[in-house]
C-alpha cells in the first residue's frame, strides 16, 4: 500500500527505492573536525563539572548539580559569507544518546545561560571560529560512550554528524 501511493505521489512509473534510502551519518570522533560546505564542526571537549552561567544582567554564578557538559567549535571557511547560527530548544539540533538509546537531557537554566553558548541567531563572520558550550545530564553508571549528534541544519548546511565519546575521554566520569 505505501508504494503505491509513494508511487502516486511521485508522479507515473517505479518507485525510486533510492531516493527513500537514509544517507549514512558521518562517525566522527572527539576533537576531530568534520565539514560540510564551508563550515566545519567538532566536539573539542566534554567534561563532568558544574556548569558557569551567567545571568541577563550579566552576574556570573556555577549551576548547583555536576552536568556534562560539551564544548563545539563552528568554522566558517567562506570568505565572504556569513553563517547564521540556530537553535530551537524544542526541536535541539543536538542531541546526545548513550549507548543503549538513551536519551540524556539537555539541561536548560531559565533566563541564566551556559557561558559559552552561542545564542540563536548569532553571526558566524566569514574566516571565523567560535566555541559554543552546551550542558546535558549525566550518563547513567555503566554507560559505555555517548554519542552527540548535529544536525547541520543549525549552520545552514544539510545532513548530521555524530561524535562517539567513550566514557573514558570525558574528564570528571572515565575510570
Amino acid at each position: 500500500m505505501f508504494e503505491a501511493v509513494s508511487a502516486i505521489g511521485g508522479g507515473i512509473g517505479d518507485v525510486d527505492a533510492s531516493a527513500s534510502a537514509e544517507v549514512p551519518v558521518p562517525k566522527v570522533r572527539i576533537g576531530e573536525s568534520f565539514s560540510s560546505g564551508d563550515i566545519s564542526v567538532a566536539l573539542v571537549g566534554a567534561r563532568i563539572a558544574k556548569p558557569q552561567l551567567k545571568s541577563m544582567f550579566g552576574k556570573g554564578g556555577v549551576g548547583k548539580e555536576p552536568m556534562l557538559n560539551l564544548a563545539f567549535r563552528f568554522a566558517n571557511h567562506h570568505d565572504r559569507k556569513v553563517v547564521l547560527f540556530r537553535y530551537n530548544e524544542f526541536l535541539p539540533a543536538i542531541r546526545v544518546r548513550d549507548d543503549v538509546d538513551n536519551q540524556l537531557r539537555n539541561v536548560g537554566y531559565g533566563s541564566d545561560h551556559v557561558v559559552g553558548e552561542l545564542r540563536s541567531g548569532s553571526d558566524i563572520l566569514p574566516g571565523a571560529t567560535v566555541g559554543h558550550s552546551m550542558v546535558f545530564a549525566v550518563p547513567l553508571p555503566k554507560t559505555e560512550s555517548v554519542v552527540v549528534t548535529v544536525d547541520l541544519e543549525c549552520v545552514g548546511e544539510e545532513g548530521k554528524v555524530e561524535f562517539e565519546i567513550p566514557v573514558a575521554k570525558i574528564e570528571g566520569l572515565g575510570a
